[in-house]
């Protein structure tokens, strides 16, 4: 799906393009928001090689966007922020690194054919998470899932994005991957990633106590989570303050899930609902108007590699200036 808001300077596109052939898109003009609504059919496999049906998914669904990105004088290469990119099961761990490094071929062949005429202030360097599904929608092998932004009345250096994927430490001692990028002041997006590793080290804290073998077996206990959950809403506070953001500004926050893990959704959800509100009672800058609507996903893998999808929480967040 893909958000027009009219009242903005800017265009946000949620692009939900499956690895298929897009046969409808639908404006609905007499709304406040235009939405974009992609069908799709389902590439023959006959005669064809798994490798080969799933890099033709995955190009058309690229093209797919392009398309759709092209009627709005922009590219995805170009404009893009964020890349969610949804695996099948079905494909071999073998060739999913095939996946990542066809995607950041066609982007780039993408940028160079999109490069006339284009001012390097306009350029965004996107950030990108890779979720494993059991199986995705008209058995597709690959979906993409791009957000891109363009605006039409920007010119000028001072309207230049801050884009970062950066390690940093947190308040455990341990490493924790941040990616984001600021578009000109006016969108921010936030990927935050908790992994098993940083998770196995948080066991060793005194005060969130667990069994050796609790990871080995795919065991979160609940007090673990809630020390990642304050962990995770205290960071976004940080990176939405940092960017001149509040959380009255977020329009997306979604956490994403390792379904393995004994953790219910009903669980997830109180837990980061009272992590919110913690914050919202402790911290000294305006209140809250509303808690944002958190969407959990529960997944077989996510991470910001096809190589490693060992995350147990995957936050992300988008906010909005309109």
């Amino acid at each position: 799906m893909i958000l027009l808001k009219r009242s903005c300077m800017y265009k946000v596109f949620l692009a939900g393009v499956l690895a298929v052939l897009v046969h409808t898109v639908r404006q609905l003009c007499t709304m406040r928001y235009y939405t974009w609504q992609d069908s799709w059919g389902l590439i023959q496999q006959l005669c064809c090689s798994v490798k080969e049906v799933l890099l033709r998914n995955l190009e058309q669904a690229l093209e797919n966007s392009e398309a759709v990105a092209r009627s709005f004088n922009c590219s995805i290469s170009t404009s893009a922020m964020v890349f969610v990119i949804h695996c099948s099961e079905s494909i071999e761990k073998s060739e999913r690194i095939i996946v990542q490094k066809k995607t950041e071929t066609l982007l780039k062949h993408m940028k160079s054919n999109h490069a006339d005429g284009t001012k390097k202030s306009k350029v965004l360097d996107p950030i990108f998470l890779y979720v494993l599904v059991p199986d995705l929608r008209k058995r597709a092998l690959v979906e993409v899932k791009p957000m891109f932004y363009t605006g039409e009345y920007l010119s000028g250096p001072t309207d230049l994005a801050k884009q970062s994927q950066s390690t940093e430490q947190d308040y455990w001692g341990h490493d924790i991957s941040l990616q984001k990028c600021v578009a000109y002041g006016k969108i921010c997006t936030v990927i935050l990633s908790v992994t098993e590793e940083l998770a196995a080290k948080n066991c060793s804290l005194p005060s969130v106590a667990c069994p050796a073998n609790v990871m080995s077996k795919g065991l979160v206990e609940n007090e673990q989570v809630i020390l990642i959950a304050r962990f995770c809403i205290s960071r976004l506070d940080k990176v939405l303050s940092e960017n001149n953001f509040s959380w009255d500004d977020v329009m997306n926050f979604r956490l994403y899930f390792a379904s393995n893990h004994n953790i219910s959704h009903g669980t997830l959800s109180a837990i980061f609902s009272d992590v919110f509100n913690e914050l919202v009672q402790m911290s000294r800058r305006n209140k809250v108007d509303a808690e944002p609507i958190l969407n959990i996903v529960p997944v077989l893998g996510a991470g910001r590699s096809l190589s490693t999808l060992d995350d147990i929480f995957t936050c992300e967040l988008i906010a909005s200036k309109c």
